[in-house]
């Protein structure tokens, strides 16, 4: 008996969602040792799926994800640590992360 078999009702399948983004949120929490470390594996991610979308000429998906590339490339610059010559460092926080792993199972 494999996977293929395996069915799920309305009950188990909403316990699925629930802890398959619980878990990818604290995957993206802990990610996030680095400076930039989770918004370079982000960017990385939605570039990746922005190339797929544009191959199945999903136009929707492929604005979404490109005010997400942007706004995940706008704080990416700005968080790298030897870019030291701009006064403005942002740190992320947990908050951040939340957000971003959040973000990542909707688009997904």
């Amino acid at each position: 008996m494999g996977f293929t078999n395996a069915v799920l009702n309305h009950t188990g399948a909403a316990w699925f969602t629930f802890l398959s983004t619980c878990a990818l949120i604290n995957a993206m929490n802990m990610l996030d040792g680095l400076g930039g470390l989770l918004s370079s594996v982000v960017l990385s991610q939605f570039i990746g799926l922005f190339v797929f979308a544009g191959l199945l000429h999903a136009l929707n998906v492929m604005l979404q994800l490109s005010t997400e590339i942007g706004a995940i490339s706008g704080f990416f610059l700005f968080s790298l640590p030897f870019l030291k010559s701009c006064n403005a460092t942002v740190f992320i926080g947990d908050a951040g992360n939340s957000v971003l792993g959040f973000i990542t199972v909707g688009t997904l």
